[in-house]
């Protein structure tokens, strides 16, 4: 807990999962989802949203590496019933935007351009990527 913020991580993609975060849903003001996109994390937005807590998923990365039909249904049912979606690309927003009515766009802060020019840095660099 800093400056009055706390928050739980809790993985899984099971029943027992679900189970742990139902117990602690009362107590947070938000539940935040990351790839994970199946139906016990469905299960958790609806009742979050019945609970009146704010819901988001983030979605850095695409869905799935297989195009998995499933694995979309699921994020898609997410994705409409969140209060919001967050995406780290241009991409990620357009194909977020036929689903949800509220994407927000977080680019990432690595330099991804930076080997390119400077070349891979040596192990005991302590130079950092900045956010631009």
């Amino acid at each position: 807990e800093e400056l009055g913020v706390s928050c739980k991580a809790i993985t899984g993609d099971n029943a027992a999962a679900f189970l742990i975060c139902v117990c602690f849903l009362p107590f947070y003001d938000a539940l935040i989802l990351q790839k994970r996109y199946g139906r016990w994390e469905y299960y958790l937005v609806r009742l979050a949203r019945l609970l009146g807590k704010t819901t988001i998923i983030d979605l850095d990365d695409k869905y799935s590496s297989t195009d998995d039909p499933v694995t979309l249904s699921n994020l898609v049912r997410i994705m409409e019933a969140t209060s919001a979606v967050t995406v780290g690309s241009k991409a990620l927003l357009e194909f977020v935007s036929k689903y949800q009515c509220r994407p927000y766009l977080l680019p990432t802060c690595i330099n991804l351009g930076y080997r390119r020019h400077h070349g891979a840095p040596e192990r005991n660099d302590q130079r950092r990527s900045r956010c631009d």
